[in-house]
């Protein structure tokens, strides 16, 4: 054995797998590029030499730049190959959960890399597809040259489909090849060995992804119209939400800020203003003081100013001369008059009629007009504890006797 070729030129580093059939080693060159890797097949078995030997013979020639050498040396059939460290297939399926479309794609870099080699021999064919020759680093598909040892006569074209019918079953689950037409047509063709190239095979592949694009665009279209739909409801919510918020902060700011208007209930003692304003000279003796008691019901009526005393004790004296005395009387009138658009608020202006009985309980009327007037109105109304107030006056309420 010290003698041998293999001890000779290599020094084995590992081994792959070791059966009485075919052993597989990787080892390191003697002489030449020691950095370099290789993988060597040792087949024992004579039923397996008698199948590969006459396609290994060829692959000097199928320009396979990966190929080494073989040769044979007690009884068995050395196949040595360049050896490539990296993750491959069966490492990648286990390790990760990889898309539908992912799949797909890196069953069509398989073959796309299949055909790249296409002088392949079928025992070479068969042997590369295994999950644990195909390598795939950097996105890029490459391959081992381990031979495995089963039952299969690996010469034979069918052979080679059938592997690659495995590898689609370790690229899809079950159910989804059954789910897909397209998947279950490549299976079926490779079972029944239609196929008799690989770019029948890609196209059928392809097939496959262009139907998944279909059904995505599809399902593009209508994730968008919810995403739209969603939008526009998302959009009604919150103007919704912002209405709600408006109006429940408007009826805050209502409760904190209750104003007191006609026929709104007084429910708190203090001061309740009288809310229309108008821009109307208001005289400072037009105070009106509210009854604290029944007792306490009538007016006080503001004081008589010296001029409208003066109108008064002239109007009276005119009533008392001889009526015949056109010439008196007619200045007397007109300054009645004068003294009368003096004393009327000009124009007229809002006023707000308050019940009042030991407390003020709410605004009932409000009018426009002079004092007789509102009084006459009051009087037809039936308001008899009533009191007058004037716009923009303020009503201090009467404190509420409680219950001995």
């Amino acid at each position: 054995m010290q003698n041998s070729r293999l001890v000779q030129k290599y020094t084995v580093l590992k081994v792959l797998c070791s059966d009485n059939r075919i052993n597989c080693y990787i080892a390191q060159r003697n002489e030449g590029e020691r950095d370099k890797y290789v993988l060597i097949n040792e087949i024992c078995q004579r039923e397996i030499i008698n199948q590969y030997i006459s396609q290994v013979i060829t692959f000097p020639d199928c320009g396979l730049t990966d190929f080494v050498e073989y040769f044979t040396e007690d009884s068995k059939l050395y196949v040595v190959f360049c050896y490539t460290e990296g993750m491959n297939l069966k490492k990648v399926l286990t390790s990760q959960k990889l898309p539908f479309e992912f799949r797909a794609l890196l069953g069509q870099k398989i073959l796309h890399t299949l055909m790249e080699n296409g002088s392949f021999p079928n025992v070479l064919k068969a042997n590369v597809l295994q999950w644990e020759n195909i390598l795939f680093n950097d996105n890029v598909v490459g391959f081992n040259y381990r031979f495995f040892a089963d039952e299969a006569d690996k010469s034979q074209n069918s052979a080679v489909y059938n592997y690659f019918k495995i590898i689609m079953y370790q690229l899809f689950r079950e159910e989804e090849i059954e789910k897909n037409p397209k998947l279950k047509i490549i299976v079926e063709k490779c079972e029944k060995d239609i196929y008799h190239s690989f770019g029948e095979v890609l196209k059928d592949l392809q097939d496959v992804l262009v139907s998944i694009d279909k059904d995505k665009d599809l399902k593009t279209i209508a994730e968008e119209k919810k995403k739209k739909l969603q939008a526009i409801f998302s959009k009604a919510m919150v103007v919704l939400v912002a209405v709600a918020v408006g109006i429940v902060t408007y009826e805050r700011f209502l409760e904190d800020n209750k104003e007191t208007t006609v026929y709104n209930e007084v429910d708190k003692i203090g001061t309740v203003d009288v809310i229309e304003k108008k821009e109307l000279p208001i005289s400072e003796d037009n105070v009106f003081i509210p009854a604290n008691s029944e007792e306490e019901t009538e007016e006080i009526l503001p004081e008589t100013s010296p001029e409208e005393k003066d109108e008064k004790e002239s109007v009276k004296e005119a009533a008392e001369s001889p009526k015949d005395d056109e010439e008196i009387e007619k200045p007397i009138e007109d300054s009645n008059n004068a003294a009368k658009e003096e004393s009327q608020p000009q124009p007229e202006y809002k006023i707000h009629y308050v019940t009042n009985n030991e407390n003020l309980t709410k605004i009932v009327r409000q009018e426009y007009g002079s004092d007789d007037m509102l009084k006459t109105v009051m009087e037809f109304n039936g308001i008899t504890n009533g009191n007058i107030i004037r716009v923009g006056q303020q009503i201090k309420l009467p404190i509420i006797k409680e219950d001995e």
